[in-house]
């Protein structure tokens, strides 16, 4: 956990948003692995955001397939404290994005 949090501080100082958001990715598995399904959840969530805006879904497609691994990382955060709904808001925006992505633009 400690190495992914290194990397995703270095990433961001050196402002590579799709680095950041492997990192935060990796961050998020970690997170979970210690049982901090809220934290993996927050920060999953907050580098998706940063990453794809202001409309997420018009971002090129390599920032959506991160963003996408991002939205997977927090419905597994999100399925850990057991909020149905949000699971599938989740699975549902990662499952645009990848249609998106599917479709090559």
């Amino acid at each position: 956990m400690v190495a992914a949090d290194r990397a995703l501080a270095a990433s961001q100082d050196a402002d590579d948003h799709l680095l950041t958001g492997v990192c935060a990715a990796q961050l998020g598995y970690a997170l979970l692995g210690q049982g901090q399904a809220h934290h993996a959840l927050e920060v999953s969530i907050a580098v998706a955001h940063q990453i794809a805006r202001p409309d997420p879904l018009d971002a090129p497609a390599d920032h959506l397939w991160v963003y996408g691994t991002l939205l997977i990382t927090a419905a597994l955060g999100a399925a850990a404290l057991g909020h149905a709904a949000c699971v599938a808001e989740l699975i549902g925006q990662a499952g645009e994005a990848a249609a998106i992505v599917d479709d090559g633009q």
